[in-house]
């Protein structure tokens, strides 16, 4: 289940936020979409993804316990 989208400056590349604690990055400018990275490390749903305005730095949050 994706919770959240971005994509980078460029158009290039979208990142998704994934409720199996993942980020995702994709090129969308191929077709079909192809996964480019898998970002592990999150302990709970990540609810957010952004990327920088430069697409150089790609940013995940998750909401803490309590």
């Amino acid at each position: 289940e994706v919770e959240s989208v971005a994509f980078d400056p460029t158009g290039k590349y979208l990142a998704s936020g994934c409720a199996d604690k993942t980020v995702r990055v994709w090129d969308v400018s191929s077709m079909p979409m192809q996964q480019v990275a898998e970002l592990k490390g999150h302990t709970r749903t990540v609810t957010s993804v952004a990327f920088d305005s430069s697409g150089k730095y790609l940013a995940s949050g998750e909401v803490a316990e309590g």
